[in-house]
């Protein structure tokens, strides 16, 4: 699974991947790996990271919004993951 992370990490660095791609791909990578978890402690680490990814997303719309490259409705997208995700690590909490 890590394998595949640094893949798409690696990605998005060289710019073959766009934000949207990348985050698309990263999540899913990283959601396919709470499959594989064997603690509710690891599940948790997994959710933080999706928090992070879209946190840091989050930003970076923001960013792209405020010089006007992005409109209202992918900032608003942006938003909307992030707050998902945040959902889905206090639900995991609260397993």
């Amino acid at each position: 699974m890590d394998r595949i992370v640094d893949t798409i990490e690696r990605r998005r660095q060289s710019g073959q991947w766009d934000l949207r791609e990348y985050s698309h791909a990263k999540k899913a990578a990283l959601l396919a790996g709470i499959d594989l978890c064997e603690t509710k402690e690891e599940r948790i680490g997994i959710r933080k990271e999706i928090v992070q990814l879209h946190d840091a997303i989050d930003r970076q719309t923001q960013m792209d919004y405020s010089a006007g490259q992005i409109g209202q409705q992918e900032l608003a997208e942006a938003r909307a993951a992030r707050l998902e995700s945040e959902i889905d690590l206090l639900r995991e909490q609260l397993k």
